[in-house]
Protein backbone atom coordinates (compact mmCIF):
# COMPACT_ATOMS: atom_id res chain seq x y z
CA UNK A 1 0.00 0.00 0.00
CA UNK A 2 2.76 2.28 0.85
CA UNK A 3 4.23 2.02 -2.46
CA UNK A 4 0.93 2.39 -4.50
CA UNK A 5 0.52 5.69 -2.50
CA UNK A 6 4.44 7.12 -2.89
CA UNK A 7 3.98 6.30 -6.58
CA UNK A 8 0.71 8.27 -6.45
CA UNK A 9 2.03 11.60 -4.81
CA UNK A 10 4.84 11.47 -6.92
CA UNK A 11 2.93 11.43 -10.12
CA UNK A 12 0.49 14.44 -9.11
CA UNK A 13 2.69 17.20 -7.39
CA UNK A 14 0.68 18.78 -4.66
CA UNK A 15 -0.12 22.60 -5.92
CA UNK A 16 0.24 25.38 -3.45
CA UNK A 17 -2.55 28.40 -3.53
CA UNK A 18 0.36 31.08 -3.61
CA UNK A 19 1.92 29.04 -6.11
CA UNK A 20 5.61 28.67 -4.40
CA UNK A 21 7.49 25.55 -4.41
CA UNK A 22 9.08 24.56 -0.89
CA UNK A 23 11.82 22.32 -0.58
CA UNK A 24 15.35 22.38 1.22
CA UNK A 25 17.96 24.61 0.32
CA UNK A 26 19.56 21.49 -0.70
CA UNK A 27 17.37 20.08 -2.53
CA UNK A 28 17.53 23.36 -4.67
CA UNK A 29 20.87 23.04 -5.14
CA UNK A 30 20.62 19.28 -6.01
CA UNK A 31 18.07 20.25 -8.60
CA UNK A 32 19.95 22.91 -10.08
CA UNK A 33 22.76 20.79 -10.45
CA UNK A 34 20.69 17.87 -11.88
CA UNK A 35 18.72 20.23 -14.36
CA UNK A 36 15.41 18.97 -12.28
CA UNK A 37 12.05 21.34 -12.30
CA UNK A 38 10.99 21.47 -8.36
CA UNK A 39 7.63 21.73 -10.57
CA UNK A 40 7.32 18.75 -11.59
CA UNK A 41 8.08 16.78 -8.06
CA UNK A 42 5.94 15.93 -4.89
CA UNK A 43 7.64 16.46 -1.89
CA UNK A 44 7.74 13.42 0.69
CA UNK A 45 8.56 15.67 3.57
CA UNK A 46 7.05 18.00 6.25
CA UNK A 47 3.89 19.90 4.67
CA UNK A 48 4.73 18.42 0.80
CA UNK A 49 8.16 19.84 1.12
CA UNK A 50 10.60 18.35 -1.68
CA UNK A 51 13.82 16.89 -0.17
CA UNK A 52 17.05 15.46 -1.87
CA UNK A 53 15.90 12.54 -1.74
CA UNK A 54 13.21 13.39 -3.72
CA UNK A 55 15.38 14.87 -5.90
CA UNK A 56 17.66 11.77 -5.73
CA UNK A 57 14.71 9.41 -6.81
CA UNK A 58 13.36 11.24 -9.84
CA UNK A 59 17.10 11.35 -11.22
CA UNK A 60 16.96 7.63 -10.97
CA UNK A 61 19.84 7.36 -8.75
CA UNK A 62 19.90 5.85 -5.12
CA UNK A 63 19.26 8.43 -2.62
CA UNK A 64 22.72 9.27 -0.67
CA UNK A 65 21.40 8.63 3.01
CA UNK A 66 21.58 4.83 1.42
CA UNK A 67 24.79 4.60 0.66
CA UNK A 68 26.62 5.11 4.65
CA UNK A 69 24.16 2.61 5.67
CA UNK A 70 25.08 -0.19 3.40
CA UNK A 71 29.06 0.67 3.62
CA UNK A 72 28.84 0.31 8.05
CA UNK A 73 26.67 -3.02 7.25
CA UNK A 74 29.62 -4.69 5.24
CA UNK A 75 32.10 -4.44 7.87
CA UNK A 76 35.54 -4.14 5.57
CA UNK A 77 37.99 -1.99 7.50
CA UNK A 78 40.00 -1.16 9.98
CA UNK A 79 38.56 -0.59 13.35
CA UNK A 80 39.47 -3.27 15.92
CA UNK A 81 38.85 -6.84 15.00
CA UNK A 82 40.19 -8.87 18.01
CA UNK A 83 42.69 -11.25 16.40
CA UNK A 84 45.51 -11.36 17.38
Amino acid sequence: RLEASAAAAAAAPAARNDGRIIATPYAKKLAKKMRIDLATIAGSGLNGRITATDIETKAGIAPAAAKPAAAAAGGGGGGGGGEG
